[in-house]
């Protein structure tokens, strides 16, 4: 706003154009708001790496149920298929 006044205190017409100033748009630069947005981005930033661990944590957790599983129906499959001894029972009868 200074160097404005300064130009209007020497003469009220425009440098560039010399037509008659009669008044001054002041244009403020709102650092207050520039930091509330930084800081809001940084907290959803925050949020989203939080979001991505849960997540990372329950696919590791699904993926270890589901080899858990894979390898007790093997087994399953083992000891069904297994030759029974003689004094086992045929329970499929």
């Amino acid at each position: 706003m200074e160097c404005s006044q300064i130009v209007r205190r020497q003469s009220n017409n425009c440098p560039i154009c010399r037509t008659k100033v009669s008044t001054f748009i002041q244009i403020k630069d709102d650092q207050s708001r520039v930091v509330e947005n930084k800081e809001s981005i940084k907290n959803q930033l925050e949020e989203l790496k939080e979001d991505k661990s849960e997540v990372k944590k329950k696919v590791e957790n699904d993926h270890e149920n589901s080899v858990e599983e894979e390898e007790s129906e093997e087994e399953f499959e083992e000891t069904k298929n297994a030759p029974r001894s003689e004094n086992e029972p045929d329970l499929e009868a």
